[in-house]
């Protein structure tokens, strides 16, 4: 059998990873959301530059979730593959 060069545990492992990432990240946006206007006042450039940034940080961290759900979901078919190749030679 060729190897394919990916393990269904390491897709996983970058999911978990990325989980990991997109959860830091979405710390990183709620700070901002929950500072802004206390530190730049409401309606300020600075504001809305912080507000911007905010939803910067939630669309990479959707973006990694989806990433994250791709990879998992690639386990799974390489796993089944992976079986059906053991089971019909």
């Amino acid at each position: 059998m060729e190897d394919i060069g990916v393990t269904p545990e390491q897709l996983l492992a970058n999911a978990r990873a990325f989980e990991a990432e997109a959860t830091l990240i979405e710390r990183f946006a709620k700070d901002d959301y929950e500072n802004a206007a206390r530190a730049y006042g409401g309606g300020s450039y600075a504001f809305v530059r912080a507000i911007d940034e905010a939803d910067r940080y939630m669309r990479e961290a959707r973006l990694l979730r989806e990433a994250a759900a791709e990879q998992r979901a690639g386990a799974v078919e390489l796993t089944q593959l992976l079986k059906e190749i053991e089971i019909n030679g």
